[in-house]
């Protein structure tokens, strides 16, 4: 071990803990590269990291010693590999079922070898892991959409087609899989499958007055669906909610998600907007009764209540407090997890924002254009601030399907079934967590067969698919 040490002639680091050895990737974001990928491959595993010019080594802390070294791409190709033109390997997955793009930074074509007790990965799974995590993919690609957000269009998971796997957490498990050549499997520990769903309360009242509902009604239904059944549904929904708020079909659409997560077991959280009338893109009072008391409902039925931010959130850190306290005070309690409306994300201000705010849960890091792993992971990780270049303390849920993206692109409900079950399914082979997004209005009108052949199937396919895990008994 001694003799390979003075062998690779490590450089001192001048930089401090966030400084780097060669003016590369900073040992900050090294660590956090390597904490991912062993936290998935071996969450059992203690080591130690020492780093060098070019590569890094984990020794691994158990009865039986190895040391692993993980090489990194030099920054001055990271223009290939942000543009997409860096030459890419593919070999199978560990589970044999997907194939896995590999990059390597030197002539080496296999993932890992073994000499001795030393484990040597050939591949850079260090700099696309850091780029995927932190999202400092979206720093070095300076596209957005009208909204600021950084679309899958624009990204490595679309240059380099990974966007269906869980491109991280297969590298970890093709670690993992090298692992189990040397150490017994119960020592390396494992992670366990899990769904959450969340819903996003972006309405709450679809008839707030007599205008809104003629308006939806006959101009939305009638004329531009040109569906009188949807309309006079439509109109008894209205009546009905005249009288009693809780009747209007956006809270009815809530309720109903509720409801099934209750029927099939499985944890929902729903996320409300703190805006106030008259400011921009208000939709709905958050204290108002009905909207309160469907909330606690939630609660004592043991899912959770969070914060959606508004679009005007994400980079002002005091409209942010505004319309948390807001929620805080109709709910009865500081919400510390949400998601961010639109899907919006500033990689260098919203890190702060939220943690600022007391957020320790996020569910923001999914795609607004594709379903699938934006951050190429679907395990919990801590959220990086790329600016000051460390973890935060908030840690993130990457969403990987919103309704809204499967059907914006214009998949059919079959196709858009088979893309969740798919996605699923990779969330389980590698341990992970599946979060769906499903909007409470996205229950009724022309979201009716959307939700029965969607939504509804999906849920009995994955009772059925935990249950097979052992992690499912009702």
């Amino acid at each position: 071990m001694e003799a390979r040490r003075q062998a690779m002639l490590p450089v001192q680091n001048s930089g401090g803990e966030n400084g780097s050895v060669n003016q590369e990737l900073s040992n900050s974001a090294l660590r956090y590269a390597v904490r991912h990928l062993m936290q998935v491959a071996a969450p059992d595993c203690s080591y130690e990291i020492s780093f060098y010019p070019d590569q890094l080594a984990l020794e691994i802390n158990m009865e039986d010693c190895a040391t692993i070294t993980l090489p990194y791409i030099s920054k001055s190709r990271w223009p290939e590999l942000l543009q997409g033109t860096f030459p890419a390997v593919m070999v199978k997955s560990f589970d044999g079922r997907e194939d896995v793009p590999l990059f390597f930074p030197d002539k080496h074509t296999e993932f890992a070898g073994w000499t001795g007790a030393n484990l040597h990965i050939f591949s850079d799974v260090l700099t696309m892991t850091f780029l995927l995590l932190s999202r400092e993919e979206e720093r070095q690609i300076p596209q957005r959409d009208g909204y600021g957000r950084f679309l899958y269009e624009y990204s490595l998971a679309k240059k380099y087609n990974f966007i269906d796997i869980p491109i991280v957490d297969e590298w970890a498990m093709l670690i993992r899989k090298e692992l189990m050549l040397h150490f017994p499997e119960d020592k390396l520990g494992s992670n366990t499958p899990s769904m959450r769903l969340t819903h996003d309360m972006d309405t709450a009242r679809r008839f707030p007055d007599l205008m809104t509902a003629a308006k939806s009604i006959l101009g939305g239904d009638l004329f531009l669906r040109k569906s009188p059944r949807i309309a006079f549904e439509s109109l008894r929904q209205y009546l009905a909610s005249r009288t009693n708020p809780e009747k209007d079909p956006e809270l009815l659409g809530a309720e109903k998600l509720l409801e099934l997560s209750l029927q099939y077991g499985f944890h929902s959280e729903f996320y409300f907007m703190g805006l106030a009338q008259g400011e921009p893109d208000f939709r709905y009072e958050v204290s108002a009764p009905a909207v309160k008391a469907f909330a606690q409902k939630a609660e004592i039925s043991g899912m959770n209540c969070g914060f959606h931010g508004s679009k005007l959130t994400p980079q002002d850190a005091e409209r942010f407090s505004v319309e948390q306290n807001r929620v805080s005070v109709a709910l009865g309690g500081l919400p510390n997890r949400g998601r961010q409306h639109y899907l919006c994300f500033d990689v260098e201000k919203t890190p702060g924002v939220w943690e600022s705010a007391g957020i320790r849960w996020d569910s923001t890091l999914g795609y607004a254009d594709r379903e699938g792993f934006r951050c190429g992971t679907c395990h919990s990780f801590p959220v990086y601030d790329v600016v000051n270049d460390h973890p935060v303390s908030v840690m993130e849920q990457p969403l990987i399907v919103m309704d809204g993206s499967m059907q914006g692109r214009g998949l059919c409900t079959e196709e858009a079934f088979a893309s969740m079950r798919h996605l699923c399914e990779r969330c389980c082979v590698v341990g992970g967590e599946f979060v769906l997004l499903w909007h409470n209005r996205s229950t009724g009108r022309e979201w009716k067969n959307w939700f029965e052949q969607v939504y509804l199937l999906f849920l009995k396919w994955a009772k059925e698919r935990y249950q097979k895990e052992g992690l499912y008994d009702k």
